[in-house]
């Protein structure tokens, strides 16, 4: 089951165009590109959210689901353009901050949908307010679009 999982986040990460340098534009794609999963592949997301909510792993499970957020975020910032990044605020922690926002984003979603095949492109417009909170507070101004 784990060497599926796997291979269906690689499928995720094969959709990802990694010129886009802009990380908001890549969680955006990312984002896209595992609805489109879950639509594709709904059991496999529901049994990690399983293993996930039960609380008693082991340690191999543990190890497991950890190494896949680790290397989910890995991809995810590959190629990304922190010069964007506010100079005065530390990078480590505006990464942890967008991460935590983004994961557990996902997990509200999930939750509140009670599956993840109820979730909907509908969900993407209230991450894009996130998004847009998050840029204002960490980008440069030059890098703000004011809509």
């Amino acid at each position: 089951m784990f060497d599926y999982v796997i291979k269906v986040i690689n499928e995720i990460f094969s959709e990802i165009d990694y010129n886009e340098t802009d990380l908001f534009e890549r969680i955006r794609q990312i984002g896209l590109a595992k609805l489109r999963a879950y639509k594709k592949h709904p059991q496999i997301f529901d049994f990690l959210n399983d293993i996930v909510k039960a609380g008693e792993l082991t340690n191999e499970i543990d190890g497991f689901v950890q190494e896949l957020i680790s290397n989910s975020l890995e991809r995810c910032y590959q190629n990304i353009d922190f010069s964007k990044f506010r100079k005065d605020l530390n990078l480590e922690k505006i990464t942890n901050i967008i991460n935590w926002t983004m994961l557990c984003f996902s997990e509200e979603q999930i939750s509140k949908m009670g599956s993840v095949q109820k979730i909907s492109i509908d969900n993407f417009n209230e991450w894009e307010e996130y998004a847009n909170i998050l840029k204002r507070s960490f980008y440069k101004k030059e890098y703000i679009c004011d809509d």
